[in-house]
């Protein structure tokens, strides 16, 4: 968990840099100015790609690194351990992924439709 804090900051780094600072904007066909949203998506995906080059050569190297110096058994058990985490964490990521995108859905829909939510209130000095 800290690792994956310390690449977020190191993106939020790189995406607030100086010579990032000074916004830069593409003129729309409505003449207003908008924000470059393709520097921010190069940014973080560069950003991305950087932070999983440790993980992807741990995947490559470690198995091979076990099974010459522990012997098949342990690489077997090193494969099956990371078949059945894997496994779990795929059915806990579909099942994030489907509350998420109903979740989505119901905001789009009350946006639209304007349906108040139980117990709104105004907002009390930009809090709520």
């Amino acid at each position: 968990a800290l690792d994956a804090k310390r690449a977020e900051f190191r993106a939020h780094l790189a995406a607030t840099a100086p010579e990032e600072m000074h916004m830069n904007r593409i003129l729309g066909n409505d003449q207003k100015a908008y924000p470059d949203s393709n520097r921010c998506v190069a940014i973080a995906t560069q950003s991305a790609i950087y932070e999983m080059v440790l993980p992807g050569g741990a995947a490559i190297f470690v198995p091979v690194i076990i099974g010459y110096l522990l012997g098949a058994a342990a690489l077997g058990g090193l494969l099956i351990g990371s078949l059945t985490s894997g496994f779990m964490l795929a059915l806990t990521m579909s099942n994030a992924g489907g509350a998420w995108d109903n979740a989505k859905k119901w905001v789009e829909k009350c946006g639209s439709e304007g349906e108040p939510l139980e117990g709104e209130e105004k907002p009390i000095n930009g809090i709520n």
